[in-house]
């Protein structure tokens, strides 16, 4: 009886060594979460005394074995930046670039069209089956001129032109660089059914007052697409009359299936 206990107790042991253990793998360890929160302190006082940023949450992440400590300005919506540490709370770098580089502006601008395109997508008058529907502001910084594929010119803002905290008019700028990104399942595939539905798409957003410069479109019969689809990037919203539609539409996959064979040679 007495060795069954003792057996007990340290397979208990070891159960609940092995649950610590994987505990402080994933979710780090009290020390060292305080010694990353103090290395960010010293960090912020050192090197950004003359702005008012505050800690907002420490994280521990498994994959690097370190912290991340995410800090925001109360005084600016604009100014937030992570600083990653390792378990000893040494600092390994930050990246506070994402608000010198207009990048947090860009991601507050990119939030405030995907709540606009997102209700119009969520709403009753929406009647398409889509696993992926959403509205971006496109940006030229992501993009090389040789990976640009879409016909016309390029289109999108720099990020190096955004201005901190600058109020901007959303709808004015999707007007110029809004993209919408539209899956449609269930569909016939013939480009006269492509057709009405981005005139019935245009339609909606028009009447919802959220304007776009631009759909990525993809029609599939289902949605496992087995290469089954009809598929156009960055068509206008100017290229979206009735007049020809169904034939620019043809003219635009043709482009771009060329484009897509070219890159796989």
């Amino acid at each position: 009886m007495k060795k069954r206990k003792c057996i007990l107790l340290g397979s208990l042991a070891l159960l609940v060594g092995v649950v610590a253990y994987m505990a402080l793998a994933f979710f780090g360890n009290p020390v060292s979460c305080l010694l990353a929160k103090r290395g960010a302190e010293n960090y912020l006082a050192e090197c950004y005394a003359d702005i008012d940023y505050s800690i907002e949450r420490v994280n521990y992440h498994p994959k690097t074995k370190g912290y991340n400590v995410f800090v925001l300005s109360p005084s600016s919506e604009d100014s937030y930046f992570s600083i990653y540490l390792d378990l000893l709370g040494h600092v390994r770098y930050d990246d506070s670039d994402h608000i010198t580089s207009g990048w947090n502006t860009w991601i507050r601008l990119e939030q405030e069209y995907q709540a606009l395109t997102d209700a119009v997508f969520a709403s009753s008058s929406f009647g398409y089956t889509s696993d992926l529907c959403f509205g971006s502001i496109a940006t030229l910084d992501e993009y090389k001129e040789e990976r640009w594929y879409h016909p016309g010119e390029p289109y999108g803002i720099h990020l190096k032109d955004l201005q901190l905290d600058e109020e901007y008019d959303i709808r004015e700028i999707a007007s110029r660089v809004g993209v919408l990104t539209l899956y449609v399942q269930g569909e016939t595939l013939t480009f006269d059914r492509a057709a009405e539905i981005l005139l019935d798409v245009k339609e909606m957003f028009d009447q919802a007052n959220v304007p776009f410069y631009a759909i990525d479109f993809v029609m599939q019969q289902g949605k496992l697409s087995n290469g089954e689809e009809i598929q156009v990037d960055g068509f206008r919203y100017d290229d979206i009359t009735r007049e020809g539609l169904a034939e620019r539409i043809q003219i635009a996959h043709e482009q771009l299936s060329a484009w897509y064979v070219d890159e796989d040679k």
